[in-house]
């Protein structure tokens, strides 16, 4: 549930003030230096996980205070628990079925950090929930946290972080790739991927826009150039329009030759923006089948060309000088052709789904590896943060980013 907040705005100008002061005037100081809690929502939300057999007893948040500029001692920062702001949050969130957490599922006691003279931004503090297994799921729980006492005058509008507990969904975390890439590190030796005659590759993506570039509108979601691709648009197609590119090279080609070449695409794989979508592509011994959130849409066949197989087993680079091209996700050929979106619940396997297997209850949003059958990599891009990404797979291939990696909070599936 998306919350959009008066105090979040009121919280935002202050600070746009107090910087704008700064830029005008760097050498002198007309403003008093406030503390304020460092976060892009004054509503953090804790969800709690639930699967058939267990339930999050305990978990843990972290937050950092900040000011505008150094001062020459150590600023202390206490927090505090302030049950007498629930009214408060429900009017500023305008979320009057909320309660108040009980008292038994946290300690803030000892809760405190400091900003070391010359410093403008704390060391993370940590809130600890427990006991998490007893709440009613059915409810949504709020504990208003202020800072409770500090030597330095706190900023109003940012001195109160409101944790919201409520169920998880499948998804809670995705990843933005725009302007970034991601890729594993495979080699010539990484089996699993090699010379694959059947596989299923799979993913959720949402997308802010597609590429408009006059000459070569692609947007690439995971694959390999020139040989195995997931892709949107082309010059040939509707630059919303999913299409799966494939290519095989001549025998004894020189490096960098152009190979034969072939597509399965079709008008009724064209996407909006600002929607997600379940994308799956089966692959056995060159029959290709596209699913889009569940539906055939399209297939194909790589036979044509002698494609039977694919090898996704190459090792990383940066593709320059007539190096192999290599399995990456939002890259292929060069940076115009990114993922201007979002991903996540990327999966390998090395067998063709069916159908069935694919519409499964919840399929899009989970899996369990631990059962999956002929799963190769799994990559949630759920983990919050840096630009690892990791594979709850079997074979631990994970992901390396470009930089890090925009994390995003979601509630999929969402609700209708």
């Amino acid at each position: 549930m998306k919350r959009t907040s008066k105090f979040v705005w009121m919280a935002c100008a202050a600070l746009v003030m107090l910087a704008g002061c700064k830029q005008n005037d760097e050498l002198k100081h007309h403003y008093d230096n406030q503390l304020f809690i460092s976060a892009s929502s004054f509503a953090s939300d804790v969800r709690i996980e639930r699967t058939s057999d267990q339930m999050d007893r305990e978990l843990t948040r972290s937050v950092t205070v900040a000011m505008a500029r150094p001062e020459a001692f150590d600023v202390e920062v206490a927090f505090r628990a302030a049950p007498e702001l629930l009214d408060t949050y429900r009017e500023g969130y305008y979320d009057e079925a909320v309660e108040l957490l009980p008292a038994v599922h946290y300690d803030l006691a000892s809760v405190s950090t400091r900003i070391e003279s010359g410093k403008v931004t704390s060391n993370p503090v940590d809130f600890r929930f427990v006991k998490l297994d007893e709440l009613d799921l059915t409810k949504r729980y709020v504990l208003p946290v202020t800072i409770a006492s500090s030597n330095l005058a706190v900023l109003p509008s940012a001195g109160t972080l409101y944790f919201v507990f409520q169920k998880a969904s499948l998804v809670n975390v995705v990843a933005d790739l725009n302007g970034n890439k991601a890729w594993p590190e495979w080699s010539e030796a990484t089996e699993p991927v090699k010379d694959m005659e059947s596989f299923t590759m799979e993913g959720l993506v949402f997308f802010y826009e597609f590429n408009n570039d006059a000459t070569s509108p692609i947007s690439t979601i995971m694959g390999i150039e020139d040989t195995f691709l997931i892709r949107v648009g082309d010059s040939t197609i509707p630059k919303n329009q999913l299409q799966v590119a494939f290519g095989k090279q001549k025998e004894g080609a020189e490096p960098g030759a152009t190979p034969d070449r072939g597509t399965v695409t079709g008008s009724s794989l064209q996407l909006k923006v600002n929607r997600w979508y379940h994308v799956a592509v089966t692959f056995d011994r060159g029959e290709i089948h596209v699913y889009l959130d569940g539906k055939e849409r399209a297939s194909g066949s790589s036979a044509g060309i002698g494609l039977t197989k694919v090898n996704f087993a190459v090792p990383h680079s940066d593709e320059m000088d007539y190096k192999p091209r290599c399995f990456w996700f939002g890259y292929s050929y060069d940076d115009k052709r990114s993922l201007n979106g979002r991903i996540a619940e990327a999966r390998i396997w090395n067998r063709a789904l069916s159908a069935d297997e694919i519409n499964a209850e919840n399929h899009f949003y989970r899996i369990s590896p631990e059962t999956a059958d002929g799963l190769v990599a799994y990559w949630k891009f759920n983990d919050g943060e840096g630009k690892s990404v990791k594979d709850y797979g079997p074979n631990g291939y994970n992901l390396t980013a470009d930089h890090d990696l925009a994390w995003v909070d979601v509630a999929l599936p969402e609700e209708k």
